[in-house]
């Protein structure tokens, strides 16, 4: 009952593509075809699966008494499976089965309506096998004969291309041809028909077209998928023969001149090698086909004819004597084409570009690309009623049209090296700038890879100026969403940003043209304020600018030295938009290390001054070793430039250090903490030895008594001697292990390099840290070698209550 009920239901099912099966909307024809032959198809199988496990079935009981799960999985039912041999034909099927077969098929014989009956008989067909040894070839003769009884053109059509997909299945592939060359023949028959019509003869016109209310290029147009299978289908046989005898048909049948939905479907089932090898021969075919009267609705169909051969071309080009030719031609049917038609214009060259920069000179690239470019700003002038400013601004986005751009400029870009060779192409720079949206988006993510992985840098200010647009579509494509989760829609936010800072490091100044460089610093600072990286190479392009001024020679030091002022004071300017606080103090230390080089003292205390500030508000954040790797650098600076203040005087840094060194949590750190107080003692220490240089730098800060001077750097060197020793001394985790007896120690050796180890006060203080190296584990500890130099500098220290400078 299931199946009689579901044998029914198929065939309300396969009555959907009857005749009124397109309804009010025949254009979703096609869809409904493929969605009802699926099904269609399944009723097959599983007829074809059910009469199969009848086959094999030894038992008497009928096969409607027989669960198929239980049949298949029951191994102790009593029923045995006697599985059909491999090569199999109707003389091995029992005679049951083959009269349940013979019965499918008179149920569907039985089927009143021609449509649904030739679509299901179409759908058994792999069924015949259980009555007939040999291929159903007959049977297939007849069902496509009975095809030409249905009226309807566009019900005949997709019943051809039903009938050509059963063939393919169901026939060995030596007795496809003679079916399928009758199909086509039969298609192109009812083709050549409709082609011919005309549409102001109301009385020929066919009833199918009148009740669809279709126009016969729609309906021709609805016809291609089927046509194009039942293409495909006789060129995979024989490729050559159904060239010749398509373009036998073009002279013959639609006299010379085929419509160009036939010459599209035609083309999609030809090979590189075909098309090259009959390139001119095909594109005169379409020439001639497109000056018919129908010309401007052909449009479409003439752009995928170039461009399926276009494609083709790229890959394999035709005979050398042919290609200038091949060209010629095509864009004489393009010359044709108005402002109306540049979206399939666009079309075409993207797909002969490569063939044209393959095979043929600059020059002639240029004038494909000039010719697109003049076309495009034609069109935009026209869609915003000759306002050529607005069109300039207004970019053309999404659509087919960018897509053909992007991909064209893709193509020429990637087909050199040098990307300024592309850039200087009439044409080029226009197309790249009329770009929009996505599709600039990622036109500039191609270039900018181009950029990265080449050898060449980046010069001139044209080049420059485009790469630059591109860098910073890439930046702003990231939004704040992005910035935060990590994963924009569509660009990963590392690689976009890995690519800016790419493109910053690309470009190349010459030495002397300081200025150029400085301003194309200041507008990446200004379009790339989300690209840390990209900001760091930004500052250290200026901090190499320092560098240069540096070794410069001494007769152009003038000049330089402004240059080097204007650089460091772009750098204390965009430094502080690095979010990485790590690298910013990094970057503010190298600053300060080569603005001091070159004498500019006063803005190196405003970088150590802002240095200062800004560790400050993050020290909480640090971590130790990278607070006292900040010191030590910093160290390196402040003992050539000790960056006072005429307000609070002349160790203000040291004062402002130490301060933040007491803010900062010891919590796992503490022996670093007290290095860096060592690396501050060791820094007034300096000053003490350098103060006649420092005289000369700043007078105000430093012209006064010089022991004066010399006294306050020993009582700030003793003041940051005595909080590192009382960081460890405080530090009971720390006080009592291997690490805090090395502290010590190493604090007792820099007290003795820094004062006069004959005096009573060194003396004593030595005698401190070493008892509480005594009680560590330092003495007891297994030591590495660093710790052996320690333990040797402690007995020194531990036997000679004096001991000598050297030792320490």
């Amino acid at each position: 009952a299931d199946r009689v009920a579901a044998l029914k239901l198929s065939i309300k099912v396969v009555k959907l593509l009857g005749y009124n099966a397109g309804g009010k909307a025949p254009e979703f024809y096609p869809i409904l075809f493929f969605l009802v032959t699926d099904i269609a198809d399944t009723v097959g199988q599983l007829v074809y699966k059910r009469i199969k496990m009848k086959a094999e079935n030894k038992s008497e009981e009928t096969y409607d008494e027989i669960d198929e799960i239980e049949y298949r999985t029951n191994q102790n039912s009593g029923r045995k499976k006697a599985p059909l041999p491999e090569n199999w034909n109707s003389d091995d099927i029992r005679e049951s089965a083959k009269a349940t077969c013979r019965n499918w098929f008179f149920k569907v014989a039985s089927i009143r309506e021609l449509v649904p009956r030739l679509y299901l008989e179409f759908a058994l067909l792999d069924c015949m096998r259980f009555l007939r040894p040999e291929p159903p070839v007959d049977r297939l003769n007849r069902l496509i004969a009975q095809i030409k009884g249905v009226g309807d053109p566009l019900v005949a059509a997709y019943l051809r291309c039903y009938a050509a997909k059963k063939i393919v299945t169901v026939l060995p592939q030596k007795l496809q041809k003679d079916p399928l060359k009758t199909l086509l023949g039969d298609f192109i028959a009812r083709y050549v028909a409709i082609n011919d019509l005309d549409e102001s003869d109301l009385i020929n016109i066919s009833a199918a077209m009148r009740r669809l209310g279709l126009r016969k290029d729609i309906l021709l147009r609805l016809m291609h998928p089927s046509l194009a299978w039942i293409l495909s289908r006789n060129a995979k046989l024989s490729e050559s023969s159904t060239l010749e005898r398509s373009i036998q048909m073009c002279s013959n049948e639609f006299k010379g001149k085929p419509p160009l939905s036939f010459l599209s479907a035609l083309f999609e089932t030809l090979s590189e090698d075909v098309c090259a090898e009959n390139a001119l021969r095909l594109v005169r075919l379409v020439k001639d086909s497109s000056s018919s009267s129908n010309f401007e609705e052909d449009v479409r169909d003439c752009a995928k004819c170039f461009i399926v051969l276009g494609n083709a071309f790229a890959n394999l080009p035709p005979q050398e004597k042919f290609r200038l030719d091949v060209l010629m031609e095509v864009w004489k049917v393009l010359a044709k084409w108005n402002e109306d038609q540049l979206e399939h214009y666009a079309g075409v060259t993207d797909a002969f570009v490569d063939f044209v920069a393959e095979n043929f000179t600059r020059n002639q690239l240029e004038i494909l690309l000039k010719d697109l470019a003049k076309r495009v700003k034609k069109s935009r002038t026209k869609l915003f009623d000759g306002d050529e400013e607005l069109a300039a601004r207004r970019k053309i986005q999404g659509g087919n049209l960018a897509k053909n751009i992007e991909n064209i400029c893709t193509k020429i870009l990637f087909r050199f090296e040098d990307i300024s060779l592309a850039i200087s192409l009439s044409g080029f720079s226009y197309l790249v700038n009329q770009l929009g949206g996505d599709s600039k988006v990622l036109f500039s993510i191609k270039m900018l890879e181009r950029i990265k992985k080449s050898k060449h840098r980046l010069e001139g200010s044209s080049v420059i100026s485009h790469a630059f647009d591109c860098a910073k579509a890439v930046h702003d494509s990231v939004d704040a969403l992005a910035l935060r989760t990590g994963s924009p829609d569509g660009v990963d936010v590392v690689s976009a940003f890995d690519l800016v800072s790419s493109f910053v490091s690309k470009v190349h100044y010459e030495e002397s043209d300081v200025d150029a460089e400085l301003r194309f610093l200041m507008n990446c600072r200004s379009a790339f304020t989300n690209a840390d990286r990209a900001l760091i190479k930004v500052v250290q392009r200026a901090i190499s600018i320092v560098k240069r001024c540096v070794t410069t020679d001494v007769k152009k030091r003038e000049k330089t030295q402004a240059q080097a002022a204007a650089s460091v004071a772009f750098c204390q300017i965009t430094i502080p938009s690095v979010a990485d606080i790590e690298a910013r103090l990094k970057l503010i230390v190298e600053t300060a290390k080569y603005a001091t080089a070159c004498e500019l003292h006063a803005q190196v205390d405003g970088v150590i001054s802002s240095a200062i500030t800004d560790i400050e508000d993050a020290i909480e954040s640090l971590r130790a070793e990278r607070v006292h790797a900040f010191v030590l650098k910093l160290s390196e600076v402040l003992m050539d430039n000790p960056a006072g203040h005429p307000e609070y005087g002349s160790f203000y840094v040291i004062a402002t250090a130490s301060t933040m060194l007491e803010k900062m949590s010891t919590e796992d750190s503490t022996k670093y903490k007290a290095y860096a107080y060592l690396a501050l003692a060791y820094v007034v220490a300096s000053f003490a030895e350098t103060r006649g240089t420092l005289n000369k730098k700043n007078v105000e800060l430093y012209g006064g008594s010089e022991q004066a001077f010399v006294d306050e750097c020993v009582t700030w060197a003793k003041e940051m001697v005595s909080k590192a020793a009382d960081v460890v001394y405080n530090d009971d985790d720390l006080l009592s292990t291997r690490s805090g007896g090395a502290a010590n120690i190493r604090i007792a050796c820099v007290v003795l390099d820094l004062f006069k180890s004959d005096s009573r006060e060194t003396k004593k203080t030595i005698q401190t840290l070493v008892r509480r190296c005594e009680a560590s584990e330092f003495i007891t500890a297994n030591n590495n070698d660093d710790d052996d130099v320690m333990l040797r500098a402690f007995h020194i220290l531990k036997n000679k209550n004096s001991p000598k400078r050297e030792t320490g």
